[in-house]
């Protein structure tokens, strides 16, 4: 008997009911928790490596694509999902301009071929300090090591640089 396995698809019974606007599928898998003495070593580890980052959340059942776009319930598992997720649900470019970005922006991070790496959410935007730039916080789930909050310029290597701010919200100039 054949057995077609569909990791994450439509036909996963663990996968969630996840669709862009345009009724595009969005492939995902429900992590298990890791063991908690596990996570712990794991994140005092990283925190060693990044010691302005602030843990907010031990879960390992989502990672930065779910945090963003699935309410932290899942692993989004395809980033050309993702890429999917963007241009479906219409989310547009903001200009690069950290005093115009708005809690709830998400930060797209790319490699250095200009794929997709990472994503996280804009949390918090301290006013320039005396150089001028502004601080720029953002929450991600950081692999199935946690969620952080850290700074947009912060993250492990192999998830690439921060690229881009994108947004659904329509702006207007009321003044």
């Amino acid at each position: 008997m054949d057995v077609a396995l569909d990791f994450g698809g439509s036909g996963d019974p663990l996968a969630l009911k996840l669709e862009t606007r345009k009724g595009r599928w969005i492939s995902n898998v429900p992590r298990p928790e890791q063991q908690p003495s596990l996570i712990e070593s794991r994140m005092k580890a990283l925190l060693g490596r990044f010691p302005n980052a602030t843990p907010l959340s031990a879960s390992t059942a989502y990672n930065c694509f779910g945090l963003a776009f699935a309410s932290r319930r899942t692993a989004i598992v395809d980033e050309t999902d993702v890429e999917g997720i963007l241009e479906d649900d219409g989310y547009r470019r903001r200009a690069w301009c950290p005093l115009d970005w708005r809690p709830g922006d998400v930060v797209v991070y790319r490699d250095g071929a200009g794929r997709l790496a990472h994503l996280g959410l804009v949390a918090a935007i301290e006013a320039p300090p005396s150089d001028g730039r502004s601080l720029v916080f953002v929450a991600s789930a950081w692999g199935d090591l946690g969620e952080y909050l850290h700074r947009i310029d912060e993250v492990p290597g192999p998830f690439g640089r921060a690229s881009d701010v994108v947004s659904q919200r329509y702006v207007y100039d009321l003044t």
